[in-house]
């Protein structure tokens, strides 16, 4: 059996793309405070200094798809906000990690958390499609420490050449910004999205600070 990292750096960032929509913002409606400014939401991202020694920057893959039907409302939602992201990975390229932040304004935040928490909670399966390859999967709800002022845990499992593989996902709510905190490995353990996650939103901080 051939290294299955590849396949699962493919996979992993392809499910990723799920919460991730980079582009410019739509402007606020009158009188409504709008999202945080882009710059000012890539500061509150982690950093390789936040990660366990020796990951580094990793760069996500094009040509990846997701089939989600589940997620389509928050797929349209998501488009009205300002999102940022990071990929790091360990030592030889896995595990994976990648942090994912949308600020849709204050008046929107929760309404984002929520289509996004409703979709992950509906879906039970998940197609991830790269390079020319297929790979299936199941999603449940996770049990994972409350982060943020909401938060909510779901793991991806599926298999790839024989190896059982996962993608925890923490996706929490905090002053006006939704974030998603993904790990990408083997095994049951949660502690590593545990402690990245709590980084990850000790990070956000509020838009008046």
């Amino acid at each position: 059996m051939g290294r299955p990292w590849p396949v699962l750096a493919v996979a992993a960032t392809a499910v990723l793309v799920i919460a991730l929509a980079v582009g410019p913002a739509a402007p606020a409606r009158a009188g409504s405070p709008g999202p945080i400014p882009r710059a000012r939401l890539e500061a509150m991202l982690l950093k390789v200094s936040d990660m366990p020694a020796g990951w580094t920057l990793a760069s996500s893959a094009g040509g990846s798809s997701t089939t989600a039907s589940c997620l389509a409302r928050f797929e349209q939602e998501k488009a009205r906000a300002t999102s940022v992201y990071v990929s790091f990975s360990a030592p030889g390229g896995f595990p994976l990690f990648e942090e994912i932040l949308h600020s849709p304004g204050p008046a929107a935040a929760l309404g984002l958390y929520r289509s996004a928490r409703d979709g992950l909670s509906s879906c039970s399966s998940v197609t991830l499609s790269s390079q020319g390859r297929s790979v299936s999967g199941t999603i449940a709800r996770l049990a994972l420490p409350a982060v943020g002022q909401r938060s909510a845990g779901y793991r991806l499992a599926f298999t790839v050449d024989g190896l059982g593989l996962h993608l925890d996902i923490d996706l929490f709510l905090r002053d006006g910004v939704v974030g998603v905190a993904s790990y990408a490995g083997t095994g049951a353990s949660t502690t590593a999205i545990v402690a990245l996650a709590r980084r990850a939103v000790d990070a956000v901080t509020p838009p008046t600070a």
